[in-house]
């Protein structure tokens, strides 16, 4: 991978520590402390331009590049974790951490009857051409892994005020079985 020569071995530490075989481990990340150096919320300032987005993951990686740590140069492929209160019929705004649902649920006991997930949803296609661009762009730049933590599972979760988001969950049962 252009950005982290050495991902691999990062990717493998990684894979142990959270299949829990590196208890006498840690995992170390060096940010180089430079004001071009942008963050997540640097990035997603610039939601729903998907390039500007990954331009601005692309500066620090290149910041970072020579530094032999386990920081993984990743960029979300997302529009913030509410996009699928969009996904599910919600009106979007867009805000400086990404996305922001307009309120979809009224009232919980009828909550079925609010959600309605179409694929020609526009901010489903909007996430899903983002995803695209994203592999075409990666060409010879950076690698798509699957990384998932064991035992965790997403559950869409409503919020107080009827916004829709991720959650995710450890299974205790898979964790506890291990002893």
């Amino acid at each position: 991978m252009y950005y982290k020569p050495e991902i691999d071995a990062s990717v493998e530490r990684f894979k142990k520590l959270w299949a829990r075989d590196a208890p006498d481990r840690i995992l170390v990340k060096i940010d180089i402390q430079d004001p071009e150096n942008p963050t997540v919320m640097k990035a997603m300032e610039k939601v729903p331009d998907k390039k500007a987005m990954v331009d601005e993951w692309e500066k620090g990686f290149e910041l970072n590049m020579g530094i032999a740590d386990d920081n993984l140069p990743v960029v979300y492929g997302e529009f913030g974790g509410y996009i699928i209160g969009g996904f599910l019929g919600a009106d979007v705004s867009w805000g400086a951490g990404g996305a922001y649902p307009d309120k979809l649920i009224p009232d919980m006991k009828d909550f079925r009857k609010y959600l309605h997930f179409d694929e020609n949803n526009e901010y489903y296609r909007m996430q899903m051409g983002f995803t695209k661009y994203l592999a075409e762009r990666s060409k010879g730049r950076f690698n798509f892994y699957h990384m998932w933590t064991p035992g965790e599972t997403i559950f869409v979760s409503v919020d107080a005020y009827g916004q829709c988001g991720p959650v995710v969950f450890e299974s205790s049962v898979e964790f506890m079985s291990r002893g």
